[in-house]
């Protein structure tokens, strides 16, 4: 239902090339991408469940369930629950507050998400 979705920005890592203007060499840089928002179903995993598309030993700071995944998101990528998060003076997204996509588990009914908290800048 769309009244249970909540406000998701999904983040995923990039590179961005540096030029050298004086002699027209580059490098690249690791990043991450301008956060999109994302409206996914998002709940603190808590109770007991007669599913467990994770496994029965493994703990997430949240989990997100939807009925396909047409965002795309990947393991590795990085979200943040309500609000868009900040950008740094270089652009980049602030990582207070993120969670790192730790799982993917699709489904014929739908795709879960395992989400961790990190720890960042």
């Amino acid at each position: 239902m769309e009244r249970n979705r909540r406000a998701m920005w999904l983040s995923k890592p990039s590179r961005t090339e540096i030029m050298d203007g004086e002699y027209g060499t580059g490098e690249y840089v690791n990043g991450w991408s301008d956060p999109v928002e994302v409206r996914v179903n998002a709940s603190a995993p808590s109770g007991d469940s007669s599913s467990s598309p994770f496994g029965t030993q493994v703990a997430y700071d949240l989990q997100l369930v939807a009925e396909s995944n047409r965002w795309g998101i990947d393991e590795g990528d990085r979200m943040w629950l309500g609000e868009k998060p900040e950008l740094l003076a270089d652009g980049q997204p602030s990582m207070s507050g993120a969670y790192e996509v730790k799982r993917v588990s699709p489904s014929l009914n739908y795709c879960a998400f395992g989400l961790t908290r990190v720890d960042g800048r």
